[in-house]
């Protein structure tokens, strides 16, 4: 799939912003469906080109897998798996893992994303139909250049 700079920039007025030149720690959000995760490449040449990059991939199936374990062994009587569900919901790991797990899908929503895979950088730009990180670094930095 061909790369796309994301239409919906993010920011009205900050759509042109100067970008990560000069940033201390650039922000790159990657956005992937779960048949993909395993074939993001480029990590290594992202973090060469921005030491100090903060790298965040987002499974969005992480959510629906983890409703699924969480309801696994509920019994069939509503009020025994509500009272269940509640207790395995006290738990303070399980918390913050849903916290992690949904975040994702939050963001991607936050963003406006309608596609996948959908790589984010700093909340300003987003390049879709890539999963090599390298790639959608040069897609981004053309854009920017031209836009400077």
């Amino acid at each position: 799939m061909k790369a796309t700079l994301g239409s919906a920039l993010l920011g009205a007025a900050g759509l042109l912003a100067p970008a990560l030149a000069g940033a201390t720690a650039p922000q790159v959000e990657v956005f992937v469906a779960p048949h993909q995760v395993e074939r993001i490449t480029g990590q290594e040449a992202l973090e060469r080109a921005w030491p100090g990059v903060q790298l965040e991939i987002h499974d969005l199936g992480a959510p629906q897998r983890f409703e699924a374990r969480l309801s696994a062994g509920l019994p069939g009587d509503p009020d025994a798996a509500q009272r269940l569900l509640e207790q395995r919901l006290q738990d303070a790991d399980l918390e913050a893992e849903a916290l992690a797990v949904f975040g994702g899908l939050l963001q991607a929503a936050r963003l406006g994303l309608d596609r996948l895979p959908a790589v984010v950088f700093d909340d300003r730009a987003i390049v879709y139909g890539v999963l090599d990180l390298s790639t959608a670094l040069a897609e981004y930095t053309r854009w920017r250049d031209a836009h400077e």
